[in-house]
């Protein structure tokens, strides 16, 4: 065991809260404890936690064990970074077809005739599908114009 403090992360069980007001400063002073502090994943302020994070030596980190409702105590790390929440969903030729303003058998076309149409996402028993964004992203491209539109006189 570590005779340098670091900090720890404890878990309480679900359900139970350690009541940090309750226990009070004098509690972890005898423990030898930093006063804990609630990690950023809880609202900041809060009285009750289910989980703590203290800077002590393993020994008197490994002591809370022994508190009623502690699961356990473990090395506290950041909490991994949320990924950027998006928005994207996944669309087929008809979808395509919507978002381009033409026929479906046109966007077909493209995925045939246009090395640099998106690669698709997956292709899925009913077809292919491709992310909405790289779709996006692929009309806003500035193209020539196709062949004119016959009209029936």
């Amino acid at each position: 065991m570590s005779d340098k403090a670091q900090t720890w992360c404890v878990d309480m069980e679900p359900g139970t809260a350690l009541d940090l007001k309750a226990l009070g400063v004098e509690f972890w002073d005898d423990l030898g404890l930093s006063t804990p502090t609630l990690p950023d994943e809880y609202a900041r302020g809060a009285e009750v936690a289910e989980s703590i994070v203290v800077l002590a030596t393993e020994e008197r980190a490994k002591a809370l064990e022994d508190l009623e409702g502690v699961i356990r105590v473990r090395p506290w790390t950041e909490p991994e970074p949320e990924p950027e929440p998006t928005d994207d969903t996944l669309v087929g030729l008809a979808e395509i077809a919507t978002m381009a303003g033409v026929q479906r058998e046109t966007v077909q076309a493209w995925t045939e005739r246009h090395a640099s149409f998106p690669v698709p996402a997956e292709t899925l028993a009913m077809g292919r599908v491709w992310w909405r964004s790289d779709i996006a992203a692929w009309l806003a491209i500035p193209r020539k114009p196709g062949r004119p539109r016959t009209t029936a006189r």
